[in-house]
């Protein structure tokens, strides 16, 4: 797995992963992030990312090791882009343990590169077409 970041407008990291997703690396950048370079929004691209080997309990320790740091971000937006039905899952399943664990950010997955943008790109509870719930119609 390889994680390639860039910072294209100010505010905005994107992260785009690819390979065969390792829990350990996604951890370890996820904290690295959100403590050491956090920006209010985020996208962190998936497309190029295989995830036959992580499980929920993955998932949750990504956000165990982040929850410390997360006042970093208060008030920003993570921006999940999936190209496959198990890794869209899992950022649907990101969303539910975020809100739950109530980060202090919101999460939201999608399908479509530009309809993120869009999201992260709208103003504060402001809806835009392309979030996860008119994704799936």
């Amino acid at each position: 797995m390889t994680i390639s970041s860039s910072v294209p407008a100010p505010g905005l990291t994107v992260l785009v992963v690819t390979g065969p997703v390792s829990p350990e690396e996604l951890r370890n950048r996820a904290v690295e992030f959100v403590r050491y370079h956090p920006t209010p929004l985020a996208l962190w691209d998936f497309g190029q990312a295989e995830f036959s080997t992580v499980s929920s309990n993955d998932i949750r320790s990504v956000f165990d090791a982040a929850r410390p740091f997360a006042e970093n971000r208060r008030s920003g937006k993570t921006a999940l882009l999936f190209s496959s039905a198990l890794g869209y899952g899992m950022g649907r399943m990101s969303e539910a343990i975020a809100e739950h664990r109530e980060f202090p950010y919101t999460f939201r997955s999608f399908w479509d590169r530009e309809a993120a943008m869009q999201w992260l790109r709208a103003g504060a509870g402001e809806e835009t077409p392309g979030t996860s719930e008119a994704q799936q119609a």
